[in-house]
């Protein structure tokens, strides 16, 4: 069973065996040969399927794998490299000695033992071939290989060539030229004497793209760098033009990224249209005209085109989204699935000849004949998909298909780091077309059509050897030696209409190598004449002639009789015409009151549009209003978030404030010296923020009212805003953030309120901080703008702008129109800090002051740019009651300076564990680690505001073992981490708020017991609502007095404790005893059951609870001893000793079996146990009963 055999044209028998490592046995008639391919191939050794090729090779199938044995060597094919089925492979010869190949729910494939139509190429890339036949390839390690005829040369970095190349051209000169990348720069590389000449181009890239290498009409070389360029490395981006190629000292010119309209800096793709003009593809379609680059109009042409290719008089376009554009100088036609084309994302096109055209799409490889397309011309395996691949030709016709990675091509990108895969399906398939016509057959057709001239036609064909199967062939056909028609995959077709006579149709089929039948299938057929032009139809004309003369005759006869009859008929006329007179007067009647009745009807007609036009105003008005109240719901909305965030932005300074204060007052003595400081430094900084506050929202109500004055003086603008940045200095080097100022053309000084100038640039200064991430960038700049570059009015003719930019973490696009309105808070900037909702708008009303305008450009992840506007007007027109030039003391600026600095340096003292005031020292073990029961109570404090952190961890330090996180998220991290007894959180913070952070630690198990107390500035019912249901223990709202917070701390540490006496007091009772609710209760109930089921087995450990209960042994411990005060070792020692008590108090059985019915083997260790839990040994215990 499982044994297969075979008589080989050479009469040896090969027999295989489907067992493990059977092997394959070739017996010859008197020695026998035992092969493992195993040993010579590696992996499975299991042998499924032998047969005999019609060429005599030997194929043997395995498992994902197919083994040939030719001309004396074996040689191997693995799926799924290869059209293999991956799994138990079957073979099968038909009768045409044709070789099968499927396997288990498996594709069926048919192997082709031709040796000149398919060949792949493993490791491989096909690059170009030379005029003297050399072909030139790329290898899968980076290596340029030469073959000519059955010599094959590899280069090397060692011959001069570039490290990492990634295509390779022949120029019309004969030059030989590589491109890629050397040592992670832009590289290019020429052959020279046989050995190549390195160019590196440091300026362009990391490397230059595999589409965008190309010679033009004049001989000048084109090389466009790849996408991803490191500006920080030197990168300029664009594309290099090389105007001599056979000059000794190469001349680079460098057409740089946004310089003369090259608005790109990477090309998908280098071609030429007819014109000359040089086009290159990329994020959009441009081109050259000489002098600078032009972005295409077509709109289509602007969303990433992946190729640009060119030939004779075509330029080949591939879009990422749209499909084909062919350009012939004149015209731009377009081909998209709507056109035949199989799918829209083109990968790569070639170029064969005038009437055959290779695109490669997302869906597969097609041919265009100049009128139609043909799909899957190849078979599906060589299908590739974004960036995957290339297709050429070689000078012979043949077509080369590579295949490699995107992977490999990005190999020298210096953040390429998941190199997985990259050498994975990396090989070359070569193609040559046969010249073999099809032929082709009309079989059904009608030799005599009907006069209406209908008839319907059958043909069919059939390809030589069937390279092309007959239902991919296409047909063209024609009339009487008229034109052909297009190619068409119908094998049928209804003529309509034909004219009368004889006919001649003539049909040619087309195989998908395109080559045509040159002797069209020919039949003649004729249409009938009509029955008109038929003798027996004139016959019977004639006839009937003759029958109607005889007939008019009698006609003429007739006549007389009714002359006759009409003069008496026309006497009753003139009767009937007296009659018709009355008639007529009647019915003029009848219209007049017709009319009146129409004019009635019109008044009533225009009454009634009059009510519609007044119901459509009334319409109007009334969606008119239903709009201001919903203008009015959100500006009522927006004004609530912005008081509920002001009472937090006043709270918390308040309670920073108030807090200390009472702590001075009451403990002013017992707090020492280097503590007071701080909290007088605490009060000081919060005092100011609050007035701060307080002076903004007085100033932005008085520009409400419209009563806002400016104090204009001429201000040497440069100078001022390099004072101001000065300010900012400290701030940037402890963040290591890159701030810089620049000044472009600045015509100065000029007449601003230097105060108001000042709160612009600090509040975005401020802001920018608060959003740039440490090690980002702020850069200030300074110039002067006409009127139609900031696209404003022409009335000033310039205008005065300040820019300032980061690199944060930017803004959304539907913050991106309302940033700017009174009370609206954008969800992207309140991640990191929390907004009153009018600094920016506060910016704005000061800069429409000065008669000026403020943008914001930005994308989600790529920072902000603010860009302010001030007209240049001469003093006389500009503002009256301009004051001379003075220095500007820059108040505003140092204090949001001061404040960001210190917020930063606490920041940065917190994460390394440094910067407040150290609190009293506690006991020698920590809270992180298993605590004795002397030891202090554990706290973690989640708070972003670093005063506020400082102010409750100097309270609470005293007489808790204190922890502390900035966020929600580290704060959860920290506690599921750690042992804590307490939690005290803040709500309104940045990446995970208090509301979220509660939540999370109440559903989580091993946090679930843990209290949790709410810090919060929001004082409303619904606010304290939402807290309680998350689960929190207690809502404390600010201001509040540190006192009360220490009692509500005191007191929900007491009652955790009584809920601890409790669980040890009822837990350790029967089972049945105690009615259990929470989760917490659960657990023990379901722990107490677990020590009752197991209490006399002795092998019942800590080890097997925490199985049991499906807890790691860690958070098992953990959890146990936060509820009973005790270890789980010590609970079932405690458990089984009162068992034992109760069990020796009955006095029925022996102390030796009370001990085995507990758990413990040895009765001495049990007395032990007894002794150390209640005081006495067992048998002084069972003798005090008798007394």
């Amino acid at each position: 069973e499982g044994q297969k055999l075979i008589q080989a044209r050479d009469n040896k028998i090969w027999v295989i065996n489907s067992t493990y490592k059977a092997g394959i046995t070739i017996f010859n008639g008197e020695e026998t040969e035992y092969i493992k391919l195993g040993d010579i191939f590696g992996g499975d050794e299991v042998a499924t399927d032998i047969v005999q090729s019609s060429d005599g090779a030997i194929w043997v199938g395995s498992l994902g794998k197919l083994h040939v044995y030719r001309d004396g060597n074996w040689e191997i094919y693995t799926a799924p490299h290869y059209a293999i089925p991956a799994n138990h492979v079957m073979l099968q010869k038909s009768q045409d000695n044709k070789l099968w190949v499927t396997g288990y729910k498996s594709k069926v494939f048919l192997l082709d033992f031709s040796s000149d139509r398919w060949i792949s190429y493993a490791g491989l890339n096909f690059q170009c071939e030379a005029s003297g036949g050399e072909q030139w390839f790329v290898d899968v390690a980076g290596k340029a290989v030469c073959r000519k005829g059955d010599n094959w040369l590899a280069y090397t970095e060692a011959d001069g060539l570039i490290d990492a190349p990634i295509r390779i051209i022949i120029t019309s000169q004969g030059q030989l030229w590589a491109a890629g990348s050397h040592r992670g720069v832009a590289a290019t590389a020429v052959m020279r004497n046989g050995r190549w000449e390195k160019h590196l181009h440091p300026k362009l890239s990391w490397g230059i793209d595999y589409r965008a290498v190309f010679e033009s009409r004049e001989g000048a070389l084109w090389f466009g760098g790849s996408v991803d360029n490191e500006p920080d490395k030197g990168h300029l981006g664009g594309v290099l033009q090389l105007k001599d190629p056979l000059a000794e000292h190469l001349q680079w010119t460098h057409h740089v990224y946004h310089e003369n309209g090259l608005m790109q800096s990477n090309a998908y793709g280098i071609g030429q249209s007819p014109d000359g003009r040089i086009w290159l593809g990329g994020g959009s379609l441009y081109y050259f005209d000489g002098e600078s680059w032009i972005r295409s109009e077509d709109e289509r042409l602007r969303q990433f085109v992946n190729v640009v290719h060119s030939s004779g008089g075509w330029l080949i376009v591939g879009s990422r989204y749209y499909g084909v554009f062919i350009y012939d100088g004149k015209d731009w036609k377009n081909y998209d699935t709507s056109k035949g084309l199989p799918g829209n994302t083109i990968i790569s096109i070639d170029v064969v000849s005038d009437s055959c055209l290779l695109v490669a799409t997302e869906n597969d490889i097609c041919r265009f004949d100049g009128q139609s397309w043909v799909a899957n011309i190849f078979p599906t395996e060589l299908n590739m998909d974004f960036e995957g691949g290339s297709i050429f030709h070689d000078k012979q016709g043949s077509i080369w298909v590579n295949h490699s990675s995107r992977k490999w091509k990005r190999r020298a990108f210096s953040h390429s780091k998941n190199q997985d895969g990259i050498y994975h399906n990396f090989l070359a398939y070569r193609y040559v077309p046969d010249d073999d016509p099809p032929e082709t057959e009309i079989y059904f057709f009608e030799k005599e059509v009907s006069p209406k001239g209908n008839t319907f036609v059958k043909w069919r064909g059939r390809d030589f050897f069937a390279q092309s199967a007959s239902q991919r062939l296409t047909y063209s056909y024609r009339l009487d030696g008229g034109q052909w028609s297009p190619f068409m995959a119908d094998q049928h077709y209804t003529f309509l209409g034909l004219s009368t006579g004889p006919h001649r149709l003539e049909v040619r089929a087309r195989d998908l190598d395109l080559n045509i039948d040159p002797t069209p299938a020919v039949v003649s057929f004729t249409v009938l004449p009509p029955v008109w032009k038929q003798p027996w139809f004139i016959l019977l004309i004639l006839a009937f002639l003759s029958v109607l003369g005889i007939f008019e005759y009698r006609v003429i006869s007739k006549k007389k009789k009714l002359e006759k009859l009409n003069a008496s008929l026309s006497q009753a006329n003139e009767k009937l015409k007296r009659k018709s007179k009355q008639i007529k007067l009647q019915n003029e009647e009848i219209l007049a009151q017709k009319e009146r009745i129409l004019t009635q009807a019109g008044e009533l007609e225009a009454s009634n549009k009059n009510l519609e036009e007044r119901n459509l105003k009334i319409r109007q008005q009334r969606d008119k209003l239903e709009e201001m109240v919903e203008q009015v719901e959100e500006l009522s909305k927006a004004k609530l978030g912005f008081f509920t965030n002001i009472s937090h932005e006043l709270r918390t300074p308040l309670t920073l404030i108030l807090g200390p204060a009472e702590q001075l007052q009451k403990q002013a003595d017992d707090i020492p010296a280097a503590e007071r400081r701080g909290l007088y430094d605490i009060i000081q900084r919060n005092a100011a923020r609050l007035l701060k506050l307080i002076n903004q929202l007085l100033e932005l109500r008085r520009m409400e009212n419209s009563s806002l004055e400016l104090n204009l003086q001429t201000l040497d603008l440069p100078d001022f805003i390099d004072n101001i940045l000065k300010l900012f200095e400290n701030l940037a080097a402890e963040r290591s953030i890159a701030l810089s100022f620049t000044r472009g053309d600045y015509c100065g000084p000029v007449a601003l309120d230097p105060d108001k100038v000042e709160k612009i640039l600090a509040n975005l200064l401020s802001n920018s901080f608060k959003h740039t991430p440490d090690g980002g960038q702020i850069t200030v700049n300074l110039s002067t703008v006409t009127a139609a570059e900031a696209q404003l009015p022409a009335a000033p003719d310039h205008y005065l702008r300040i820019t300032v930019q980061d690199t944060g973490e930017g803004i959304l696009p539907e913050d991106l129109e309302r940033i700017f309105d009174p009370y609206y808070s954008s969800g992207s900037l309140n991640r990191k800090e929390f907004s009153s909702g009018i600094g920016l708008s506060y910016i704005k009303d000061l800069v429409e002051a000065h008669r000026g305008r403020v943008r914001v450009e930005s994308q989600k992840g790529e920072g902000a740019l603010f860009l302010l506007y001030f007209p240049l007007l001469e003093p006389a027109n500009h503002f009256a009651g301009q004051a001379p030039f003075s220095r500007p003391k820059l108040k505003d600026s140092r204090l949001e300076a001061e404040h960001l600095i210190a917020s930063s340096l606490e920041r940065a003292a917190i994460a390394e564990g440094r910067g407040r005031p150290e609190p009293p020292s506690p006991p020698a073990n920590g809270h992180g680690k298993g605590k004795e029961k002397d030891a202090r109570p554990a706290i973690l404090i989640v708070e972003d505001n670093q005063d506020m952190l400082s102010f409750l961890e100097g309270i609470l330090a005293r007489n808790y073992e204190v922890r502390t996180a900035m966020d929600g998220k580290k704060g959860l991290e920290i506690a599921q981490k750690e042992n804590f007894d307490l939690i005290l959180s803040d709500v309104m913070m940045p990446e995970m708020d208090g509301l979220e952070f509660c939540e999370l630690i109440k559903k989580d198990f091993q946090t679930s017991h843990i209290p949790v107390v709410l810090l919060t500035a929001k004082t409303m019912d619904d606010h304290k609502m939402a807290g309680y249901l998350t689960g929190a223990d207690d809502y404390i709202t600010k201001p509040f007095n540190p006192e009360l917070l220490e009692v509500r701390i005191k007191n929900l540490l007491g009652q955790r404790r009584k809920l601890r006496r409790t669980f040890n007091r009822d837990f350790m009772l029967s089972p049945k005893e105690v009615t259990l609710t929470s989760p917490d209760e659960e657990m023990l109930q379901g722990l107490v059951q677990l020590m009752e089921k197991h209490i006399d087995d002795s092998d019942f450990n800590v080890n097997k609870m925490c199985e049991m209960v499906h807890l790691s042994h860690m958070h098992f411990i953990r959890k146990v001893r936060q509820l009973t005060g005790k270890t789980p070792s010590e609970l079932l020692k405690s458990f089984r000793m009162k068992r034992a008590k109760d069990l020796l108090a009955q006095q029925k059985i022996t102390i030796s079996e009370v001990a085995y019915q507990v758990g413990y083997d040895l009765p001495n260790s049990f007395s032990r146990v007894f002794r150390q839990e209640f005081g006495m040994t067992p048998t002084e215990y069972v003798e005090g009963l008798k007394i």
